[in-house]
């Protein structure tokens, strides 16, 4: 009996393993192929948010929407002192800065605990537009409106 109940245990282990197998595989057949994905020319980015009283933003989310139509991903952490530093997505990959475009800006605040703050947490989409040059300083100095 003991050994028909390990035969049965290895048969148990066998399908997760095969799955784990097949998903891996299907997994790596859009990515593991040996092509790599052109990154964009990016430039060091960033800044500090100001909430409406012109006090440091702590925490967050700042993220830049191309207005010419580019797909990439481009934002930064709000970090507590205000300041952040964009970083950009392209297909998985993380590189730092920003690619030069003009864009359009939304700051995710920090979600607050108290009921009464919850207000104040949700996304500011800017009125004005961000330009990151290839030669620029893009240093930007973001502060919300009441």
């Amino acid at each position: 009996m003991k050994r028909r109940a390990c035969v049965g245990t290895r048969r148990h282990l066998r399908l997760p393993l095969m799955a784990g197998i097949t998903i891996l595989a299907l997994l790596c057949q859009g990515g593991c192929g040996g092509e790599s994905v052109e990154m964009p020319e990016t430039h060091a980015a960033g800044g500090k948010v100001l909430a409406a009283s012109g006090e440091p933003l702590g925490g967050g989310l700042v993220e830049f929407n191309s207005t010419s139509g580019k797909t990439y991903s481009t934002n930064g952490v709000i970090e507590p002192d205000g300041t952040f530093s964009l970083n950009t997505m392209v297909d998985g990959e993380t590189v730092e800065g920003a690619t030069p475009d003009t864009y359009q800006v939304i700051v995710m605040p920090h979600m607050s605990d108290d009921p009464e703050q919850q207000h104040a947490s949700e996304p500011v989409q800017l009125s004005e537009t961000f330009e990151i040059t290839a030669g620029g300083e893009n240093n930007f100095t973001i502060q919300l409106r009441k």
